[in-house]
């Protein structure tokens, strides 16, 4: 009996000991609870272990195991205004970082992480950074990701006059890029989301300009080699028969072109693939032509090179200036414009191009 009190006694020191060992780490009083209730299950057989519980409102944290609270918890770091207000990390890089001077943020090692920081002055003031993302090499600084069906994966709202969402790049690369998603169909989608852009499997980009009472999306130009788009440029002259080398200071130079006035049934062609703006893998072109002064009334016709044009694109009459548009593909040596007449008849010609077809 003695010997079994004796044992008692023992266990009961030990946990008296643990006790005050728990107390000097700071450990929850409902832990402390948790391992003193043991002592009502002392016998031979020693004390149960309890398994550790989670902190409650006013209690501390315990580590490992989930925290519950009815109430928001804060952190308040208040050695320095320019010191690090939160840090959390994993063994090789920075999972959360917040501060109150973001040139603080732990850029070392090349690591993806997300950084939140305030800046120094008046939340209300401009130049005040509320989340930012960084990175010292190649990865994303900010990313997001969403399986919501409607609402966006990264959005930006701002109160005052400044954008909702600013993008910059400072060696001068893209400033925004869109992605192509893999499941991608051309044209624009069936649902609508007011200023909404959307890159399809085509690489066209689409702009939503209406949500009701259908959505509408506008096709936003971009040059490209696609067959059959027709591509607006800045017009370029490529033939005034009236200039010196049949054309204008300030224009191309163009294959075929020439000086004085043309012959009627004289062909003059010209290369135009190639010249600048006009890309060398251009199929067609969209114009103007412009008789100057016939010496009779006919007609102009215009058709790729290696052709034989047999509807009119312009008719004009002696003394005449008149001009009209016309759209043509180029054949392997450019475009053929030919007039109506005889060699006893001229005229002058201007040719303008405003858009090629690519």
């Amino acid at each position: 009996m003695s010997e079994d009190l004796e044992s008692l006694r023992a266990e009961v020191a030990a946990l008296r000991a643990e006790l005050a060992d728990q107390r000097d780490r700071s450990m929850s009083r409902r832990k402390l609870l948790t391992g003193l209730a043991g002592l009502g299950a002392l016998g031979a057989a020693g004390v149960a272990n309890a398994p550790s519980a989670s902190a409650d409102d006013n209690e501390a944290l315990t580590l490992g195991v989930d925290n519950t609270s009815s109430s928001p918890t804060r952190l308040t770091h208040t050695t320095s205004d320019d010191e690090t207000a939160f840090d959390v990390r994993t063994s090789s890089s920075v999972a959360i970082f917040a501060t109150t001077n973001p040139e603080q943020a732990p850029l070392e090692g090349g690591v993806t992480r997300a950084i939140l920081a305030i800046g120094s002055g008046d939340l209300e003031a401009d130049g005040v950074a509320n989340a930012i993302g960084a990175i010292a090499d190649d990865g994303f600084a900010l990313e997001g990701e969403n399986d919501s069906e409607h609402w966006p994966t990264l959005s930006g709202f701002n109160n005052g006059l400044g954008p909702g969402l600013a993008a910059a790049s400072k060696l001068h690369g893209p400033q925004l890029v869109l992605f192509r998603e893999g499941l991608a169909t051309a044209g624009p989608p069936a649902w609508a989301e007011d200023g909404a852009l959307r890159f399809d499997a085509n690489g066209d980009l689409w702009l939503c300009t209406a949500t009701d009472p259908e959505p509408a999306w506008t096709r936003l130009l971009r040059e490209d080699t696609a067959a059959g788009r027709t591509i607006p440029i800045t017009p370029v002259r490529a033939l005034d028969t009236r200039a010196t080398n049949g054309r204008p200071p300030g224009s191309p130079v163009v294959p075929g072109q020439k000086k004085g006035p043309l012959k009627g049934g004289e062909a003059i062609t010209l290369d135009l693939a190639g010249v600048s703006p006009i890309p060398a893998a251009a199929s067609g072109v969209v114009g103007n032509l412009t008789v100057v002064s016939p010496s009779y009334s006919g007609y102009l016709m215009a058709g790729p090179s290696g052709t034989t044009p047999t509807t009119s694109a312009l008719n004009f009459t002696a003394g005449s200036i008149v001009a009209n548009a016309f759209t043509s593909q180029l054949g392997p040596d450019g475009l053929t414009i030919r007039a109506s007449g005889t060699a006893t008849k001229t005229y002058e010609l201007v040719v303008d191009i405003t858009a090629y077809i690519s």
